[in-house]
């Protein structure tokens, strides 16, 4: 084989090797870019998952907000009378009278409040005490708003008497 043919062949290899090379640059760079568009494309679906994780969680307060409010708003006048009633027997507590009252709307508010007078005696303060404590600790949500109490001596029984305005409150829609 003569030099020239062998120059004419290594020419020709440097030109595939050449032709190879460019088209192998070519293709990098368009992986490079297609890499570039796929990791946005990835990080724009993390972030929709995320979003569809924070609104399933707002569902799910929704609901439980629905539920609460359900609960809150499931009184009659009756109902509230009767549980007050049942907690006064249950701490030895005698109810004398018990009067509601016109409901409440506070401005800015989202409910309504329905207030009670009360006027309550016994013979201790410690059952006086528990009493106070049932009604603020009932899952029906009672608001103590104002306490007198007024202690007679010279009684025979229930030497120890109490005016309380009591409410309870209804979420508006």
């Amino acid at each position: 084989m003569s030099t020239d043919a062998l120059m004419k062949k290594a020419q020709g290899n440097i030109l595939n090797l050449a032709i190879v090379g460019v088209c192998i640059f070519v293709a990098f760079n368009i992986y490079r870019g297609k890499e570039g568009e796929l990791n946005l494309l990835k990080e724009e679906r993390d972030n929709e998952v995320k979003k569809n994780e924070i609104l399933q969680g707002i569902n799910k307060l929704q609901n439980n907000i629905r539920i609460i409010k359900d609960d809150v708003n499931n009184k009659a006048i009756s109902e509230v009378i009767s549980k007050l009633g049942n907690i006064a027997r249950e701490t030895q507590v005698k109810i004398t009278f018990i009067k509601p009252q016109n409901e409440v709307f506070p401005s800015g508010g989202g409910y309504i409040k329905y207030p009670f007078e009360l006027s309550i005696t016994t013979n201790s303060y410690h059952k006086m005490g528990k009493f106070i404590s049932r009604i603020e600790k009932s899952p029906e949500i009672y608001n103590i708003d104002d306490l007198s109490i007024v202690s007679n001596p010279k009684a025979v029984e229930d030497k120890i008497s109490a005016r309380i305005s009591v409410s309870t409150i209804l979420i508006k829609d």
